[in-house]
This record gives C-alpha cells, structure tokens and sequence, in this order.
C-alpha cells in the first residue's frame, strides 16, 4: 500500500522528503514530459528524479500552481521515445513548492524503472 501524500494544502516539500522509502535517481540530462491535472490540460514538466515511487519535477517559470490542491490526481504523459514504458503515469500531487512539485505514484513502478536505470538509454 502506497503511502498517503501530505493532507492537502500542506505542501511541505522537506516533510515530504523525510518519509521517503525508495532512493531517488537523479537523471543526467533533461528529460521532459507533460503533466496533466484536472486545473491545466498539460504542463511541459522536466523529470528532476525518479523513484519507484514517485519523481521530482521541476515547472516552467510561468507556471503557478497555486489554488491546486496536494492530493489532486495526475498523469505524466509524452514521454522521450526511449522512456515511452512510462507514458499515462498516474499518482497524485504530493507536495509543491515555488518551481517544483512531487508525484506520488499510485502504484510502484518496478520493472519499468529497474530496466531503464540498469541500461544506458538515448534520449
């Protein structure tokens, strides 16, 4: 069972960072996805790290995710051809915080990360 994200509007990135339970896997050069909620029909996101559990995202400079609550569900969808397995990704918003956000996932990636962390993938 997936752990339960701050309650909503708390949005406390280092709390968050705290109960963390899986490393992350910082990515060595910019990958970029879209990230869509109910309140934005699709934001260009870069992936700042991953885990099987979730991933860091860094938001355009123009983006504002205030009024968008900690808990609402999201899809991080658009993928690099080469990360493609990762396509339709859904969890929720975890935590925010000026330029970046956290995703929890609602289910373990496992297999898909474990092979493309064990393999030099081209972006």
């Amino acid at each position: 069972m997936p752990k339960q994200p701050p309650a909503p509007g708390a949005g406390a990135a280092d709390n968050w960072e705290e109960r963390r339970s899986a490393p992350r896997v910082s990515l060595d050069r910019p990958v970029f996805a879209r990230l869509f909620m109910e309140s934005h029909s699709g934001l260009q996101v870069m992936i700042v790290d991953i885990s099987p559990g979730g991933s860091k995202l860094s938001l355009p400079p123009s983006s504002v995710l205030d009024g968008v609550s900690c808990g609402l569900p999201v899809t991080l969808d658009e993928f690099p051809v080469a990360l493609s397995p990762l396509n339709g990704l859904r969890g929720v918003l975890a935590w925010k915080s000026k330029g970046n956000c956290g995703i929890q996932f609602d289910e373990e990636l496992g297999a898909p990360l474990e092979a493309l962390i064990g393999q030099k993938v081209r972006l």
